[in-house]
């Protein structure tokens, strides 16, 4: 049986180029995805650049230990290393579901900073409830574009991307 996972993306090293290689990686693992915005957030507790973040989900029937496993190794072929506070390559799970229900982002995500980047995904996904977070606690502090090496253009949007496929991947 399929699940479908929210999946959080973060850089600070190389962000640019390191977000790249982590949506490629996850569309060549994974299959199609579902790219919320790619927001610039201030990284917190120490004087380092900011971070590039996205969220974005797929389904998969592997089971969570084998996406979680995916996702570390990607982290570690990227650069990642734990104990500095630059980061190539984060890629955190926040949900798993078997059967999705509409919800809202403040309902399966504690980190306010990603909570406009959950809803755009949901809205566009047709998963959202409609309770959408009020601006308050979004640290979005500017949205940025990016080009994948297929040339398309991500990153303003929410967009259903194809694995190498430009011409059928959706602006949403």
């Amino acid at each position: 049986m399929s699940q479908r996972y929210l999946l959080a993306l973060g850089s600070n090293e190389l962000a640019e180029q390191r977000m790249v290689e982590m949506i490629e990686a996850l569309l060549a693992e994974f299959g199609p995805l579902w790219l919320s915005p790619i927001c610039h957030t201030k990284a917190i507790g120490c004087a380092v650049q900011d971070y590039l973040n996205c969220v974005v989900s797929f389904e998969s029937l592997c089971l969570f230990a084998d996406v979680k496993s995916s996702c570390k190794q990607i982290e570690a072929d990227l650069g990642r290393v734990r104990s500095s506070p630059w980061c190539a390559a984060d890629i955190d799970i926040l949900c798993c579901w078997d059967n999705v229900v509409r919800t809202h982002a403040r309902q399966i995500v504690q980190e306010p900073y990603l909570w406009s980047m959950v809803d755009s995904l949901l809205v566009a996904m047709d998963f959202s409830d409609g309770d959408l977070q009020d601006g308050s606690h979004d640290r979005c502090r500017k949205m940025v574009t990016l080009t994948l090496s297929s040339g398309h253009h991500i990153g303003e949007h929410a967009l259903y991307l194809l694995p190498g496929d430009r011409s059928q991947s959706q602006l949403l």
